[in-house]
């Protein structure tokens, strides 16, 4: 049969902290008195005192203890609430660097081709009028899918106790047309890499389905740039889209390098390089590996020895 514990705490342990308002406000104060009011040394000797007291006559000295007692309790209160403050503004910093990597990863991506784009119009100014307007008209879409882009992710991303906490806004979206579109937003006719793009759609006629438009938007441009960038000289790029039961399935098809399998299990961590000189920081795919399982989806890659890379996107239909 166990023994009963017989362990009595006192009756200040479940009570209130005996910190003020004003103390638990600036805990750090509170730390700063006790260390000036008692060094080291005298800290040391009181407890040694006590300990003697207690061996001999099983009692401290009441007016001694009751007093440093009631201090040192105010300093470990005090340095409990100052590390927990500590590490949710540690926390949110951390969180805050993050997101603003990520808005100047998206923003630059499409500045990038921006002014690419305005390179091509120079190019063609005055000599092919027709291809000068395309390139501008490309400009200008990219421009808007920028602003769109800056937009959504200031007014749904928030910092809440040290997380980052992203908001989903859906409506109803017309997936063939849509897909044409995210294409069309960053593709010229004619890709200085003579790299073409290929659509497949095998779906129910003008399917359409419930999502978030700028976020699913990003997930599909952030793949396409990344085809791009690693898809080699004169081959292609093929957008397949799909469709089960009760999802959605996009795949995206690239032909250049292979990627080794130990890269592509860190390929969605944030701040991970691929490629130095080539790849950025990783963060393009991390935020649409983010906002596929925020859409309720999620994102997978493979790429096999003859260098097609294929990243599929799956997302519930409602």
């Amino acid at each position: 049969m166990e023994k009963q514990c017989l362990l009595m705490y006192p009756e200040w342990h479940h009570q209130p902290f005996r910190l003020t308002k004003q103390d638990i406000e600036h805990p750090a104060t509170v730390i700063e008195t006790f260390i000036d009011d008692y060094t080291l040394p005298e800290i040391r000797l009181l407890l040694s005192k006590w300990i003697n007291r207690v061996l001999i006559s099983q009692a401290p000295e009441p007016l001694e203890y009751l007093w440093f007692r009631e201090e040192l309790e105010r300093f470990i209160e005090a340095s409990f609430l100052f590390h927990r403050n500590k590490s949710i503004t540690d926390s949110t910093e951390s969180a805050l660097r993050d997101f603003i990597a990520m808005i100047a990863h998206e923003i630059k991506g499409q500045l990038t081709g921006i002014v690419h784009t305005f390179q091509c119009i120079e190019e063609y100014m005055g000599a092919n009028t027709d291809k000068a307007n395309t390139y501008l008209q490309l400009a200008w879409g990219m421009s808007r899918n920028a602003l769109s882009i800056l937009q959504n992710m200031l007014a749904t991303t928030s910092i809440q106790t040290g997380k980052m906490k992203i908001q989903v806004t859906k409506k109803q979206l017309s997936i063939q047309r849509f897909i044409s579109s995210c294409i069309a937003s960053i593709k010229p006719e004619e890709h200085p890499s003579q790299i073409k793009v290929v659509t497949q759609f095998k779906l129910t006629a003008d399917l359409v389905i419930s999502t978030d438009n700028t976020k699913l938007r990003q997930i599909i441009v952030n793949l396409l740039q990344n085809a791009f960038k690693y898809a080699t000289q004169k081959s292609f790029i093929k957008v397949y889209t799909t469709e089960s039961r009760k999802h959605l399935i996009i795949k995206v098809y690239n032909v250049g390098d292979t990627i080794p399998e130990d890269k592509i299990k860190t390929l969605f961590t944030p701040f991970h390089q691929l490629e130095n000189g080539k790849a950025g920081v990783g963060l393009g795919l991390y935020l649409s590996k983010t906002y596929a399982a925020l859409l309720g989806g999620n994102i997978t890659v493979s790429s096999s020895k003859k260098g097609v890379t294929v990243f599929s996107v799956t997302l519930p239909k409602r």
